[in-house]
């Protein structure tokens, strides 16, 4: 997925559902750094010679594909079986209903997603006109998820008006396994046997939370190893 100047998700509807996984997005970036570094270009020039040896090995990871040096998270967006898997869980949680994206997760499971999104809708904490929304449920504080269980309860009147995303790498985090525990009560509160439906996790093969996601029949996004 791509965006274009209008700061919407270029494509068909489907398409319009905000990736949730990093790799389903490219972004490109241009530094602008000439009138601003307080470095002359001729000493950074000279400098990124140091580096060539690096960038050759980086161009190299992602040339092979495969997950086996620490900067193997570059290979993601290239890697076709991961945006396939990707997209295969978009068409199942995609609806015309959706409204609301819950997004469970701490620290790098989240704070990318929200910066992405905050730039490019610039709408910090969710507060503005876009929809789908994305909403991060990251914190235990319990007037946080005492209105976000109301919210669900008063303002989700079909359950294909949202979606439920549980991020956690080792899939034993406590704090995003207790929000994801509380999360899905309130949810199944409203909306009795559709949690599976509307629920997909990222996480390591065989962490507590995949065995977690086979028993409760959710989608998962298998996260490599190393990444």
């Amino acid at each position: 997925m791509c965006l274009n100047g209008n700061k919407q998700w270029a494509g068909n509807a489907q398409s319009e559902f905000p990736a949730f996984f990093f790799c389903s997005m490219i972004i490109c970036m241009k530094f602008i750094y000439k009138d601003t570094c307080g470095v002359a270009e001729s000493e950074i020039l000279k400098n990124s010679e140091k580096l060539s040896l690096y960038t050759e090995s980086l161009k190299k990871i992602i040339a092979e594909g495969k997950y086996l040096e620490p900067e193997s998270s570059i290979v993601l967006p290239t890697d076709s079986e991961i945006m396939d898997a990707v997209s295969e869980i978009k068409n199942k949680l995609y609806s015309p209903k959706l409204k609301y994206i819950f997004l469970v997760g701490i620290g790098g499971q989240n704070l990318g997603v929200k910066a992405i999104y905050e730039a490019v809708y610039n709408e910090p904490y969710g507060l503005g006109s876009s929809v789908p929304k994305i909403i991060f449920v990251d914190t235990v504080n319990p007037n946080f998820l005492s209105k976000l269980q109301n919210f669900i309860t008063n303002e989700v009147s079909d359950p294909e008006e949202l979606a439920i995303i549980i991020s956690s790498k080792s899939g034993s985090t406590l704090e995003i396994s207790v929000n994801a525990e509380l999360l899905s009560g309130f949810v199944e509160g409203a909306f009795p046997k559709t949690l599976a439906s509307r629920t997909a996790v990222i996480t390591n093969k065989n962490s507590p939370l995949w065995s977690l996601a086979k028993e409760k029949k959710y989608s998962i996004l298998e996260m490599p190893e190393i990444v």
